[in-house]
C-alpha cells in the first residue's frame, strides 16, 4: 500500500533504531507513549499539556501517525473543536468567506471528497488514515491570498481544521514492550556518546531546520545536570519540580509572531539535550521521572518551558560520572564499556 503520508513532513522519518541522534521533542513524545500517557479520553487536555511547544499542530499530529505506522498503535476519541473554528472564522460582517466556502458546499447535493472529509471532521466520524489524508490536503501547493479558488480554500481550511484536532494514542502490551526496548537501547547508545549528528534536515514550525553541529558529551550534560539536582534536593528534598536548565523558556505569544530564524537559531543552538540527559538518568536508576509536561496555563502568560517532577534516588547522591560499568534498570542489563554481559539466574 502506498501511503499518502506528505513528504513535507519528512523529519518523521527519524527513529530509535539509525544510531543517530533524534529530535529532543521527539525522544520525549517516545518516553510518554511508551507509558501510555496519551491514552486519556481528554485528548483535548493531552494535546494541550503534552504538545511540544515548538512545534505546530501539524508537525505533532504527523509524528503520531508516524509512531501509529511504526508500532501498530491505537488511536481513538478523534475530536475536532468546531466551536473554536467558527470563532476564528466569524467576523463583524457575518462569516469568513473561507468557511462560507465549506458551508455553502456542504450543502451540494453530490459532495466533493475534500468537503466530505472535512464534513466528517465536524461530526468527530474520522480514522487516522483520514487524518492522513487532512494532513495532505494541508500540505497543497495553493496561493497564498484568497484568490477564491478551490485549492485555496481547501489548504486553508483543512490547516485551521487539524489545528483544532485532537486524538488519543494507546500502546497494546507487545508493541509497549518494544518501544520501550528500543527506547532504552537509545538511550545506552547516547549515555555511550555512540550517536551520531543526524544530517537530514527537519520541518519544524513551517521551517527548516538542523541539529546542532556539536552535541555535547553525555559527561558534560551529566555534570549540568547531576549539579542542578543536587541544587535542588539540598533545598526541596528527595521530590521536586525541575526545569529544563539547558534553554530558554520560548515566547508565549501567537505562532504567526514566531519568525523562521528565531526557530531556526533554537535547533541550531541546541547542543545539550533536555530530555536525553533525564530520560538517561531515569534509565540508570539516578532518578524517578514521574511526569513530564509543559507549563501551559489558562490564567497566566508565562513564556513556555517544560516541567519535570523527579524523585531524586539514593544512587544519585553520592554518585560522581558512571564509570565503565552501567546498569539498565529497565531491562535488567549490565554493561562494561558498552557490552552486554549475560547474568545467570539461579
Amino acid at each position: 500500500m502506498v501511503s499518502l503520508y506528505p513528504r513535507k513532513y519528512f523529519y518523521n522519518e527519524e527513529n530509535l533504531v539509525s544510531g543517530k541522534y533524534i529530535d529532543d521533542n521527539s525522544l520525549y513524545l517516545f518516553f510518554l507513549i511508551s507509558r501510555n500517557v496519551l491514552c486519556d479520553e481528554n485528548a483535548v487536555i493531552s494535546s494541550i499539556f503534552f504538545k511540544p511547544f515548538e512545534w505546530t499542530s501539524l508537525d505533532y499530529i504527523a509524528f503520531l501517525i508516524k509512531l501509529t505506522r511504526d508500532y501498530d498503535l491505537v488511536t481513538k476519541n478523534f475530536h475536532t473543536e468546531m466551536g473554536i473554528i467558527e470563532d476564528n472564522y466569524e467576523t463583524p460582517e457575518g462569516c469568513e468567506p473561507t468557511f462560507q466556502w465549506y458551508l455553502d458546499r456542504k450543502m451540494d447535493e453530490e459532495l466533493l471528497p475534500e468537503v466530505e472529509l472535512l464534513l466528517k471532521m465536524e461530526e468527530d466520524r474520522i480514522d487516522i488514515n483520514d487524518l492522513e489524508q487532512a494532513l495532505n490536503y494541508s500540505d497543497e501547493v495553493a496561493p497564498l491570498k484568497n484568490d477564491g479558488s478551490r485549492k485555496y480554500f481547501t489548504k486553508h481550511l483543512f490547516t485551521t481544521f487539524l489545528e483544532c484536532t485532537s486524538f488519543s494514542i494507546c500502546t497494546k502490551d507487545e508493541k509497549r514492550s518494544k518501544m520501550k526496548d528500543d527506547l532504552s537501547d537509545y538511550l545506552q547508545f547516547f549515555i555511550e556518546d555512540k550517536l551520531q549528528r543526524s544530517g537530514s534536515r527537519h520541518r519544524v514550525h513551517n521551517t527548516n531546520v538542523d541539529q546542532s553541529t556539536n552535541i555535547s558529551t553525555y559527561k558534560y550534560q551529566f555534570n549540568e545536570l547531576k549539579k542542578s539536582l543536587i541544587d535542588h534536593y539540598e533545598k526541596y528534598g528527595k521530590r521536586f519540580i525541575i526545569k529544563n536548565i539547558f534553554e530558554t523558556p520560548f515566547p508565549n505569544i501567537s505562532p504567526s509572531e514566531i519568525s523562521s530564524e528565531y526557530i531556526r537559531e533554537r535547533y541550531r543552538k541546541r547542543d545539550r539535550l533536555f530530555f536525553h540527559i533525564i530520560l538517561a538518568f531515569n534509565l540508570q536508576g539516578l532518578i524517578k521521572v514521574q511526569g513530564i509536561c509543559n507549563n501551559w496555563s489558562m490564567h497566566e502568560d508565562e513564556d513556555y518551558t517544560h516541567l519535570c517532577q523527579v524523585s531524586v534516588l539514593d544512587k544519585l547522591i553520592n554518585k560522581d560520572f558512571p564509570s565503565v560499568l552501567s546498569f539498565d534498570i529497565e531491562k535488567s542489563r549490565l554493561y562494561v564499556q558498552g557490552k552486554e554481559i549475560k547474568l545467570l539466574k539461579f
